[in-house]
């Protein structure tokens, strides 16, 4: 299926920085996104990934530079229901609290007003859409379950199941897969990417790369600085990154070229 793109940016990040407690966090992060583009941003253990995506979102400020989402300043931006976050951990979530899986879910229809909204401008009811979230994920038995009986994995798929309600034209994904089960892991990504092929614009931590996108897909490589940002094919062609991953670099870019030449 071929992507759906356009020109238009929807995510500027310039000369971003990060401090706490006088210890620089991130600095001179600097990179651009436009609708329908795929990021993986990689790193090493504690190179800044989650404060980067944090940063991004004005959950943390920024100490110096600029974060911009569809053209308006983070501090000014005010459409949040085409944004969707997936943190790597859920702890905004009280396992005590009385809510199912399914109101969970719903809770970004709450904020719509039961109906999604939708990048070709048509909506659908919130039974339809939740039903098709949960079924597409695999977790139509959870919906009546509640969420403090269900595993951290299962949780982080009711919670892309709001990005799928929504229709989000950005989602953010903070190690989606590190409570997922091996088994289910593949069919996670098959959906992110029929996501991407939809229109919606990925930005994706993800610290195993032998699982990592390079076919048609952008790559940001920090360690606390930014130390790549460009296409993956730029990547596998990067004497500097091979330097970083040695002959891993080598096994990921051949058996994504190969994969494509199928």
């Amino acid at each position: 299926m071929e992507r759906k793109t356009n020109s238009d940016k929807v995510l500027e990040v310039s000369n971003l920085s990060y401090s706490y407690n006088h210890e620089t966090i991130l600095e001179g992060i600097d990179f651009s996104l436009v609708g329908g583009d795929y990021l993986w941003v990689i790193g090493p253990n504690g190179s800044g990934k989650t404060t980067l995506m944090k940063t991004i979102l004005g959950i943390l400020n920024a100490g110096s530079g600029s974060v911009k989402l569809f053209g308006e300043d983070i501090g000014k931006f005010e459409d949040w229901e085409r944004i969707a976050y997936v943190p790597q951990k859920l702890l905004f979530f009280d396992p005590y609290f009385p809510a199912t899986a399914r109101e969970v879910a719903s809770m970004r229809l709450m904020v719509l007003g039961g109906r999604e909204r939708r990048r070709d401008g048509f909506g659908r009811s919130k039974n339809e859409r939740i039903g098709e979230a949960f079924e597409k994920l695999g977790i139509s038995y959870l919906m009546n379950r509640r969420i403090g009986e269900i595993s951290g994995g299962q949780l982080q798929r009711v919670i892309l199941a709001r990005a799928l309600i929504a229709n989000s034209d950005i989602i953010f994904l903070d190690e989606p897969t590190s409570a997922v089960e091996p088994r289910v892991r593949e069919d996670f990504f098959n959906i992110i990417d029929e996501l991407n092929e939809g229109g919606a614009t990925i930005v994706l931590i993800n610290h195993d790369i032998s699982g990592m996108g390079i076919n048609n897909n952008k790559i940001l490589f920090i360690n606390r600085k930014q130390l790549f940002f460009g296409e993956g094919s730029e990547f596998c062609m990067s004497e500097e990154m091979s330097g970083y991953f040695g002959s891993s670099q080598h096994v990921i870019c051949h058996q994504h070229f190969e994969e494509a030449s199928d």
